[in-house]
């Protein structure tokens, strides 16, 4: 029996010891978290105008988007998948946000293929215009289609639409 009581206290400081840990170790990072939420936006860096700071605000954010949920096509055409929908329907979200001054590039990209490079870039070229048409920001928004003539830096598939703050 005395072994059983001997083993609460023992309990209590184990459990003790482990919040302080997890305090400490996790304490510095919500700390942090709870600054930056509260924080109010910065200012631009002097001689760089506002919208300029917003674009690349808004960059991150459209880019943060297409990396965790890449916009994808049907395999060989311009049809968007209900996934790849959903992904047009979040950066519609996000540049509904930007100024009305501002304008945006919908770039087509395609994986190298032995064969013929036109039929590339013809693809590629759709699908930013299929994209760029489901944003509907009108004359706002330009489509270009680049082929497989610029391949991702660090690898990883080339199959894929990028949208760039102008």
């Amino acid at each position: 029996m005395s072994g059983r009581l001997l083993l609460i206290p023992l309990a209590l400081v184990v459990t003790a010891a482990m919040a302080l840990v997890i305090t400490w170790t996790d304490g510095a990072r919500l700390k942090a978290e709870m600054t930056q939420a509260t924080s109010p936006p910065t200012a631009a860096p002097a001689g760089q105008p506002a919208a300029v700071a917003a674009g690349g605000e808004l960059q991150a954010e459209i880019d943060g988007v297409l990396a965790a949920h890449p916009i994808t096509f049907t395999p060989d055409t311009a049809e968007l998948t209900p996934e790849g929908e959903n992904t047009v329907g979040q950066i519609r979200d996000l540049l509904a946000k930007a100024p009305a001054s501002a304008t945006f590039e919908v770039g087509g990209h395609v994986a190298k293929t032995p064969g013929d490079e036109e039929s590339g870039l013809e693809l590629s070229r759709q699908r930013a215009e299929a994209v760029a048409a489901l944003l509907g920001l009108g004359d706002r928004i330009s489509a270009k289609g680049y082929g497989d003539t610029r391949p991702k830096a660090g690898g990883g598939d080339d199959r894929r639409v990028e949208i760039m703050v102008k």
